[in-house]
């Protein structure tokens, strides 16, 4: 699609000219508008924007007894007829007053700095506090200040006999506030742009002949009544239409219709059509051929070529936002994108600074007011404040842009950094930081690693298992020697996951890795000889049991307990029948037991010993020796004792010379 029919459909898109469009119908139980009822709109003008005063918001209960009475009777009204007691409030007309009495004319009735509502007084507070939150929800998020006072509406249809249609007319931006928690809200204007409904005049310029009168509030002598009843003439003038005196408090957006009007071409200067602008053809689908987006985000060692006092970052930064920074500086097309806590804000102020040092002009836009802020507070806290203008946000007032523009062209002419210094002793650290980069990622070694990735592999294997395996030559394995030793690895894996727990195989111990026809025949031999063999031993050891005086073995163990016994009794010198039939051996079976431990131990520790102490230190006492080591050996002044010098002295006495 050519990219005029592209953009005016997307301009469709966003104006809908329908009572779907809250600016052109509120519906009546709207709760995000706070009706008003008893007002002028040209008696609330001149106290809201004439007088710039704060007006009140009353209760039904709040109101003088003769309004009070009457809406006391709309509400009754409204609920017998099932209607919203605010949106389908009818008030019934006041009474006439008696005769001969004084008239009170609308301007003292209308001008008393209030606004009657018919609300109860809960019901009014818990709408005003939802309407300012919801304002200040949306001021802080985006930016804009979407409450207004509404004075005067116009009802309209879609079709000749289609249900009529209620329009705001005027917009006056406004703002609550309250003391306290416990006071009641105010209204009070603040300072930005009055404006007609702008929905409404797109709809009388597409559907009618009839145009509302040109509004500029602050041309010298403007009359605001003059100015309604114009607007109720042009109105009055369409068939089924008309105009009404009401006056609302409410939430309402106009975003997408200052959108609209920003991609109307008839907006933009003459030899700058939005149609014309290389990236807006490229996003509606129509690229330009010579449109150049640019070289991209350059590499890191592009990055560490450029001198540190082009650099110009205000905050700090890595090597993407860097390269970011760099590119957009060289003037490349390219998209950024992030999750949170990436450091974007970051890169839009390094590149907001960059591009002002070079005499460039920047346009920040954000969805969010949040992001517009982040990026402000960190400029101006590198001095760069003077450089800012806000265009949109709740400080963007015309005073405040004004004073703005005043600073700037009042702040000094920028001084230039030094050369050398600072930029020179960041160069020397870039470049040994860069050294570390080479290095680190330089291959070495037989299998072409670098050390990154090294450090990479082993923290990857932080929590596997460690095998305590002496690898002969690892550090001198190439890569084709490495594949050879992981697949025998993989193989002995595989293999292991077949074989059952080592401990309990039947294999255990034996030492045989291939077995050939010669060993097949002597095991098989040995196995038919099996049984025999195993009766044969069986009956020796029972006859070596009876002949013990023993039960007879029932396993191995008892088997070779028995065996062992039997020798022990055959290599016995000496020791004739008479000896060995003596009870006494028997009677003396715990002592004897306890005397053998007592060998046994005495062995063991001669064992220990005996390699590094000569034999004779087994005749010596050294109770006062170790119980002197134990006492003293761990403090200090161990060694001013000279029993300490004593006892070491007789240590080495005692050890072996070698």
């Amino acid at each position: 699609m050519p990219i005029e029919p592209a953009l005016e459909a997307l301009r469709r898109r966003l104006l809908d000219l329908t009572r779907r469009n809250r600016l052109l119908h509120l519906p009546a139980g709207a709760r995000t508008v706070l009706r008003v009822v008893d007002e002028r709109p040209a008696q609330v003008w001149a106290v809201v924007v004439d007088e710039e005063r704060p007006l009140r918001l009353l209760a039904r209960e709040e109101a003088d007894p003769a309004l009070r009475a009457r809406l006391d009777a709309a509400v009754a009204d409204a609920r017998a007829r099932g209607a919203d007691e605010e949106g389908g409030l009818v008030l019934p007309p006041p009474a006439p007053p008696a005769e001969g009495a004084p008239r009170a004319g609308p301007e003292e009735r209308h001008r008393d700095r209030a606004l009657q509502t018919s609300l109860s007084t809960e019901a009014l507070d818990a709408r005003l506090l939802r309407l300012e939150r919801a304002a200040r929800l949306h001021l802080d998020e985006q930016g804009a200040n979407v409450l207004h006072l509404t004075l005067g509406a116009v009802d309209w249809r879609e079709t000749p006999d289609g249900p009529a249609c209620r329009a705001p007319l005027l917009f006056v931006p406004v703002e609550l506030s309250r003391a306290n928690v416990t006071s009641r809200h105010v209204l009070q204007a603040i300072d930005d742009d009055l404006v007609v409904n702008p929905c409404l005049v797109e709809l009388l310029r597409r559907t009618s002949r009839a145009a509302l009168p040109d509004f500029d509030p602050d041309a010298e002598g403007f009359d605001v009544v003059a100015w309604l009843a114009r607007a109720r003439e042009a109105v009055e003038s369409i068939p089924g239409w008309a105009y009404h005196d009401d006056v609302t408090v409410g939430l309402y957006a106009f975003s997408k219709y200052l959108l609209w009007r920003d991609l109307d071409p008839a907006t933009w200067p003459e030899g700058a059509s939005l149609a014309a602008h290389p990236l807006v053809r490229l996003l509606v689908g129509e690229p330009d051929p010579a449109f150049d987006p640019g070289a991209g985000a350059p590499a890191a060692p592009a990055l560490d070529a450029t001198p540190p006092a082009d650099v110009l970052h205000v905050v700090d930064a890595d090597a993407s936002q860097a390269a970011v920074v760099a590119a957009a500086r060289a003037g490349s097309s390219l998209v950024v994108d992030g999750p949170p806590g990436t450091g974007k804000s970051q890169t839009i102020a390094n590149l907001i600074a960059g591009c002002l040092a070079d005499g460039k002009r920047v346009l920040f836009v954000a969805e969010k007011a949040a992001a517009l802020d982040v990026v402000q507070r960190r400029l101006e806290g590198a001095g760069l404040g003077d450089f800012l203008l806000e265009l949109h946000s709740g400080k963007a007032s015309k005073r405040a842009v004004l004073e703005r523009l005043a600073r700037a062209l009042e702040r000094p002419t920028v001084p230039e950094a030094p050369a050398g210094g600072e930029p020179a002793t960041l160069a020397r650290a870039r470049d040994a930081c860069a050294a570390v980069h080479a290095a680190m990622h330089t291959p070495s070694g037989p299998l072409g690693r670098s050390p990154y990735d090294v450090i990479g592999r082993v923290a990857a294997l932080a929590d596997a298992p460690v095998a305590d395996v002496d690898v002969p030559g690892a550090a001198d394995l190439g890569p084709a020697a490495l594949e050879a030793a992981l697949d025998a690895a993989a193989t002995l894996d595989r293999r292991r996951a077949r074989v059952p727990d080592p401990r309990r195989d039947p294999w255990r111990g034996v030492g045989r890795t291939a077995a050939d026809d010669d060993l097949r025949r002597r095991v098989a031999d040995a196995l038919r000889a099996l049984p025999a063999t195993a009766a044969s031993a069986r009956d020796a050891g029972g006859d070596l049991a009876r002949r013990l005086g023993v039960e007879a073995p029932a396993d191995g163990a008892r088997a070779a307990a028995l065996v062992e016994a039997g020798r022990a009794l055959a290599a016995a010198s000496g020791l004739d029948a008479s000896t060995a039939a003596d009870p006494a051996w028997l009677a003396a079976g715990p002592a004897l037991d306890r005397l053998a431990a007592a060998l046994s131990a005495r062995r063991a520790a001669v064992a220990g010993w005996s390699a590094s102490f000569r034999p004779e230190v087994e005749t010596e006492r050294w109770d006062d020796v170790a119980a002197r080591r134990a006492a003293h050996g761990g403090s200090l002044a161990r060694f001013f004792r000279p029993s300490w010098h004593r006892d070491g002295a007789r240590l080495r006495r005692a050890m072996r010379p070698d």
